[in-house]
């Protein structure tokens, strides 16, 4: 009887710590990764583009002007970006092209690679952001 109530123990103790990791792992996914406190300052330009599926072509469809860079940029910090494992696939259709002040280009799409960082964020949370300035 003794026995039964230490496995029943150890069982429930384990049962705890998984939960208690999966959800900190969780929380922890759900992390924005674009912060516009820190977006404002250092980005330069920032276009709506069209990049076609052989990545070989590029079409500006909108250059923001300052208050729409602020608008965009506070509703990308606004997208929960998830980082995910694997190879993400190369930016295609429209995606948000970001000029840093220090000359670096990143470009931004559900599929985000930074830093070694995949990072992907709900298709129609973009869209919507980026048809906000399109339309």
């Amino acid at each position: 009887m003794k026995s039964k109530l230490k496995y029943l123990l150890i069982v429930a103790v384990t049962l705890l710590v998984l939960i208690v990791a999966f959800k900190l792992i969780s929380d922890h996914q759900a992390k924005t990764y674009f912060a516009y406190d820190k977006m404002i300052g250092i980005v330069d330009k920032i276009e709506i583009v069209y990049v076609d599926t052989n990545q070989d072509n590029e079409i500006v469809l909108k250059e923001l002007n300052l208050t729409e860079k602020d608008e965009l940029l506070l509703g990308l910090s606004e997208i929960d970006f998830f980082r995910s494992i694997g190879d993400p696939s190369e930016p295609t259709g429209i995606c948000i092209k970001l000029y840093y002040k220090n000359g670096t280009i990143n470009l931004v799409s559900p599929n985000v690679t930074s830093q070694s960082i995949t990072l992907r964020c709900p298709q129609e949370d973009f869209d919507a952001l980026v048809s906000r300035f399109t339309e």
